[in-house]
């Protein structure tokens, strides 16, 4: 009797043990198994720069008892995803490649955790915003290649040139006559990168692309270069709806440019001021019939490096701040300018100046501010190398 006795508590004790031991349809264990922590470190999440359009997501989650995850991704243009947006299930990987983006669209998206118990943690929903230019530039690109990018709706060609890095001497030359005295003393300066640099001028075709408004005194030649436009219009509105990659030329690299591999003369086919008009609009030869004016960008000879208009039609701005004194401490490799200025580099020349305004080594300046806007100031715009 006491043996049967024992046998049957010890029986009732081994029931209740794999009585608890079992993962019910309640999901009993599921229940008091911590659940994962909220994705987070989201890239891009709210980014502040305009996104490239091919672009990798990633995040960060952590399960509080060290349980492998996996995750739902939601992805799309729909400001609250959901199952339409799913996009991909139970992957164990924190990355999901969303392949080519479209242009300047606003992309939603958020993560759902999992653990093995099947707990789920929803997290927030990140969005960022693509930039206006499709199509990438080529991979290792060389010296001359070319690239085009498109821009807004239109996708209107935004033609670009690899510039390999180099050495080059920069500045005016002893005998360079029409020199101003802050275009001394010529120094040698190195570009360590290569980086695309626009073929033409920005016309006014491409302002209207991203901007949606045309603010030339010489409107409605959408070829002509844009002009009436300051550095801060450049900077806060054109640039600004770019991935982060585009920026204005440094100083250095548009002379590095214009020259295109001749730096011992005062333009790079020659230092004489004859048959100027063959390679630059300029104040002799800009009269369109209506009085001296810009030209369609691409009318004359490119310089060595396939480069329109590096001489004349506008002047173009520089990111650089000016200083007259600066070839005296600029450094000999990449020089950006000064941290601090209150005006900035214009390079180049224009249809309203003379010959002597267009050498390579000119410099001259420009307030930032948008209440000072000309006919002849314009720009062009530099990505920078892969």
């Amino acid at each position: 009797m006491e043996i049967r006795m024992r046998i049957s508590i010890g029986l009732l004790i081994l029931s209740i043990l794999f009585t608890g031991c079992e993962k019910d349809e309640d999901n009993s264990i599921g229940s008091t198994n911590a659940t994962p922590l909220t994705p987070s470190n989201p890239v891009p999440g709210k980014a502040t720069t305009l996104v490239p359009l091919t672009t990798t997501l990633s995040w960060s989650c952590i399960d509080p008892e060290g349980d492998s995850l996996t995750y739902d991704v939601y992805f799309g243009t729909d400001s609250i995803p959901d199952n339409e947006e799913l996009v991909a299930i139970n992957q164990s990987q924190t990355t999901f490649d969303p392949g080519t983006l479209n242009i300047n669209t606003t992309y939603y998206w958020k993560i759902v955790a999992k653990d093995d118990y099947d707990n789920k943690t929803e997290g927030p929903v990140w969005s960022f915003t693509t930039a206006w230019e499709s199509g990438d530039p080529p991979i290792n690109p060389r010296h001359g290649d070319e690239w085009t990018a498109y821009l807004g709706e239109d996708q209107i060609p935004l033609e670009m040139v690899f510039i390999e890095g180099g050495t080059f001497m920069m500045g005016a030359q002893e005998d360079e006559s029409d020199a101003s005295e802050y275009e001394f003393p010529r120094h040698q300066v190195t570009i360590s990168e290569g980086f695309w640099i626009g073929k033409f001028e920005i016309r006014q075709i491409e302002w209207v692309a991203v901007n949606g408004d045309n603010p030339s005194a010489f409107y409605g030649y959408p070829n002509r270069p844009v002009e009436w436009i300051s550095y801060n219009d450049i900077m806060n509105r054109f640039l600004l709806e770019f991935c982060i990659q585009w920026r204005l030329p440094t100083e250095a690299e548009w002379e590095y440019a214009c020259r295109s591999g001749h730096d011992d003369s005062w333009f790079w086919w020659g230092s004489s001021y004859d048959d100027m008009g063959d390679y630059a609009w300029f104040r002799d030869n800009s009269d369109t019939g209506y009085g001296i004016q810009t030209n369609d960008v691409g009318g004359k000879i490119p310089n060595s490096w396939g480069l329109y208009d590096m001489h004349g039609n506008v002047r173009e701005l520089c990111d650089d701040w000016f200083d007259s004194d600066y070839y005296e401490t600029s450094p000999l490799i990449d020089p950006e300018g000064n941290d601090t200025g209150s005006r900035r580099v214009v390079r180049g020349g224009s249809w309203y100046e003379y010959p002597l305004e267009l050498r390579s080594a000119n410099r001259t300046s420009s307030p930032t501010t948008s209440r000072w806007r000309t006919s002849d100031i314009g720009f062009r715009i530099v990505r920078e190398g892969f």
